[in-house]
């Protein structure tokens, strides 16, 4: 069952169109993207075994962090597309947002 749901046609054009549109939203994938998603997913198991561990674990509490998160990457695809129409494609809005969201990620952790 697997092995034909992967060499469908129709898993192909799944996969190229997600990767097609993730491409376009982010640009080109820097190091300073795959930190921030490393620390925020450090930040989330944090989050979880602290509240486990004082036993404050909440589905509002973890959904008001997810959409921090998910803010954080919409800021992303903002500095993205004023890289690529007034900086001509070069990450430098991207970097310096990567740079300061990576920076507040760190932060977060050390609380």
């Amino acid at each position: 069952m697997l092995g034909n749901l992967l060499s469908s046609t129709e898993a192909t054009v799944v996969v190229a169109g997600s990767g097609l549109l993730l491409s376009f939203l982010f640009g080109t994938w820097t190091p300073l993207l795959t930190a921030l998603l490393v620390f925020q997913v450090i930040d989330i198991i944090t989050g979880i075994m602290v509240g486990g561990k004082k036993r404050e674990i909440s589905s509002e509490s973890f959904f008001d962090g997810f959409k921090k998160k998910v803010g954080m990457w919409l800021l992303l695809i903002v500095a993205n597309i004023i890289d690529v129409t007034l900086v001509g494609g070069v990450p430098a809005m991207k970097s310096a947002v990567s740079g300061l969201l990576i920076a507040g990620e760190v932060m977060s952790l050390l609380e």
